[in-house]
């Protein structure tokens, strides 16, 4: 291991703690701007990896779905007829998929040949 030369750490020591002394009132004031900034960077943070985590888990359609729950329905009574007609669209599109997905899963799934 190397040996490190203790006067060259006190030196440099004493001219750190001369500077803290001088301008204590500016590292206090730097102090408190950057725990507050680490504060919020954290929480924000935070959320967007739990909003990340959240749209991994769902697919697609469960957002969608979660979508129509949570925004579209509840309005629907001020939503204007080009709109509506959109959602009618939208949902019967989904629904076709889900039926063309269905076939292809049981074509996969039906054997080649019967035993005989």
């Amino acid at each position: 291991m190397a040996k490190i030369e203790i006067t060259s750490i006190v030196e440099g020591g004493k001219k750190v703690g001369k500077l803290i002394k001088d301008n204590q009132k500016e590292i206090l004031a730097g102090m408190g701007v950057a725990k507050t900034g680490i504060k919020l960077l954290k929480e924000n943070t935070g959320n967007k990896k739990e909003n990340q985590i959240i749209k991994k888990k769902l697919s697609y359609r469960e957002q969608m779905y979660k979508k129509y729950e949570n925004e579209i329905l509840p309005k629907l009574d001020s939503q204007n007829r080009l709109e509506l007609f959109q959602y009618i669209d939208d949902i019967e599109q989904c629904v076709q998929q889900l039926k063309e997905e269905e076939e292809r899963e049981n074509k996969l799934k039906k054997p080649l040949y019967e035993k005989k």
